[in-house]
């Protein structure tokens, strides 16, 4: 078997889950959030909305522009050992009447879960990148083990502190979170059999 490149690219206007993947809904829209380490009472946050498009009472809808690029090498060592190493980077922006509605609604109370108190500055312009390797053996056919890393990278464009309320994230106490990009590790084995 011969070694394979793929690569691929996407744009979307008004239409974001066609580029970021489909059903990522969570209360809000589709969501992509991430707490961590760093300065502060309770430490660092990022979060990122994937929206098709942001409506204020008495304006149109201002549509968001989704973009990604993905690309997949895989190398057969042996028929039976192939390792495949792959990554992408995923954009989405809102535009100023967008990003203007957002930041408006951000250092309001956002969901009820906290707010900034108009220290956010930014705009909810936000990118994840990937990059991961897969490494799979198949000792008898119909039957494949695998092990596979996966980097993530929550790029966000929003500054300030999120102080959020007493019991309204789910096993977060209430504190301030400094927003700051953030890293994503995950790891998973596999055991797949045919039949």
């Amino acid at each position: 078997m011969g070694d394979s490149l793929k690569v691929e690219a996407s744009y979307a206007k008004g239409a974001a889950k066609y580029v970021w993947g489909g059903t990522v809904d969570t209360t809000g829209g589709g969501r992509f959030a991430k707490l961590g380490a760093g300065a502060g009472t309770a430490g660092s946050m990022a979060f990122g909305y994937v929206l098709d498009g942001v409506y204020t009472n008495g304006s149109s809808i201002d549509l968001s522009s989704a973009w990604e690029v993905s690309a997949y090498y895989e190398h057969y060592w042996t028929p039976a050992w192939r390792t495949s190493l792959f990554g992408s980077y995923t954009s989405i922006t809102y535009g100023s009447a967008g990003n203007a509605a957002l930041l408006a609604a951000a250092n309001g109370t956002l969901l009820n879960t906290g707010s900034f108190n108009g220290t956010n500055t930014g705009n909810f312009n936000f990118a994840v990148a990937q990059v991961g390797t897969r490494t799979a053996w198949t000792p008898v056919q119909n039957l494949t083990l695998s092990a596979e890393f996966v980097y993530s990278r929550l790029i966000q464009n929003q500054n300030g502190t999120f102080t959020a309320n007493a019991n309204t994230i789910p096993g977060v106490a209430a504190g301030s979170f400094e927003m700051k990009n953030q890293n994503l590790f995950n790891g998973s084995v596999q055991i797949l059999r045919s039949f």
